[in-house]
């Protein structure tokens, strides 16, 4: 199986869209679609469970917005736990954030502690947790709204899933300084990343699978390419 670093991901990404013509808009939707049919496939869904989904101001939180988008279509209950204000919204994540308003996904805004505090009883009480914090962009160590988020999600007791990396792992598996989520399983996108497969990356990941989210066999193929 190959594994990508996090250069090595954005390449694929990079080709996939400005080389083969594929919207980065549909990659995030087709990302959301997947997670979401892996998702109600394995995990088993009552009539008044609620899936809270942690969202950050990235695409790993626009991927969330999907997720959560999908979910309601499919018959769950689906929360929005937004860590960043709204206004730091931007892109396809900004746009896939306006759309859930036309879904009737609830959304609570954990931007500030206070916030944070008066949602707690909510994030606690649902059956399982969506990790949409952080991506492969990220580096070093989460802080502010984002590290208390993690804290708030590890002390829960609620099953976690996260999407592509668990939220506070270094994608590539160099950097990783904690804290990060504790999760039950990773559906990571389009490849593995080193970080999934080196400690403490492995160990936070729980379960990894891999989700196919269509890009293209060449742009995938070219990354492994030795350079030069």
């Amino acid at each position: 199986m190959q594994i990508v670093d996090s250069s090595e991901m954005k390449e694929i990404d990079r080709v996939a869209i400005e080389e083969f013509g594929i919207p980065d808009e549909l990659l995030m939707e087709n990302a959301g679609v997947e997670f979401t049919h892996r998702f109600l496939r394995e995990f088993p869904i009552e009539n008044r469970d609620r899936v809270g989904i942690l969202c950050g101001g990235g695409n790993n939180g626009g991927d969330g917005f999907v997720i959560a988008r999908h979910m309601r279509r499919r018959g769950v209950e689906p929360v929005v736990f937004l860590f960043v204000d709204r206004g730091k919204l931007k892109g396809i994540a900004l746009s896939n954030y306006e759309r859930l308003s036309y879904f009737g996904v609830e959304v609570c805004d954990c931007s500030t502690e206070e916030n944070l505090q008066r949602n707690r009883e909510r994030l606690g009480g649902c059956r399982y947790l969506v990790d949409a914090l952080l991506g492969i962009g990220f580096r070093g160590k989460p802080r502010g709204m984002i590290e208390k988020a993690i804290a708030e999600v590890n002390g829960s007791g609620v099953p976690v899933i996260s999407v592509d990396m668990p939220s506070g792992v270094d994608a590539d598996g160099t950097a990783t300084e904690g804290p990060w989520i504790e999760a039950e399983t990773t559906y990571t996108i389009g490849l593995l990343k080193y970080g999934l497969v080196d400690y403490p990356g492995k160990a936070a990941a729980g379960r990894i699978e891999v989700l196919d989210i269509g890009f293209p066999a060449e742009a995938v193929e070219r990354s492994a390419e030795p350079a030069g």
